[in-house]
């Protein structure tokens, strides 16, 4: 394997780790009220919520993100689809790429749509380095396996 074809699979990678880094904070007038990682939008999570006048917490299931998981999943398969000795794989992996992107930009509404439905504008969304990267490289493993692709014809 080249070391062109071995970028591929680090890309995609990359994309997978980011998954583990914070993706956004959930926030009311300035406090932070949760921070939710990319894995916890594949797998669901627990959030503590804390009564501000009984003291008491409550814990509340977070379910999880079916785009999340479908974005997580297709990082995945570039992952393996960038093994494969196939000249089509590359084009297949250009589709990967921007499917991610794609699927992280409606996650992205569906999180913005579901805080200003439920929080009723006094909660904010604020999105951390590790959700914009994680867009960033899904783009750029779609452009590189475009070059890729084409450097073939």
């Amino acid at each position: 394997m080249s070391v062109a074809k071995k970028i591929s699979p680090l890309f995609f990678l990359l994309v997978a780790g980011c998954f583990f880094m914070p993706f956004f904070d959930l926030t009311c007038s300035g406090e932070r009220l949760a921070t939710m990682h990319g894995i916890h939008m594949v797998t669901g999570t627990q959030l503590e919520q804390r009564n501000p006048f009984s003291g008491k917490s409550e814990y509340k299931r977070i379910e999880p993100a079916p785009l999340a998981m479908i974005a997580f999943a297709v990082a995945l398969v570039g992952v393996g689809l960038s093994f494969v000795k196939h000249y089509s794989v590359a084009l297949i992996n250009v589709c990967a790429g921007l499917t991610g992107f794609g699927l992280l930009l409606m996650l992205k509404s569906q999180i913005d749509a579901e805080v200003m439905r439920q929080g009723e504008k006094l909660i904010l969304v604020q999105y951390h380095p590790g959700f914009w990267l994680t867009l960033a490289l899904f783009l750029a493993s779609a452009a590189y396996n475009s070059f890729l692709f084409f450097k073939k014809k």
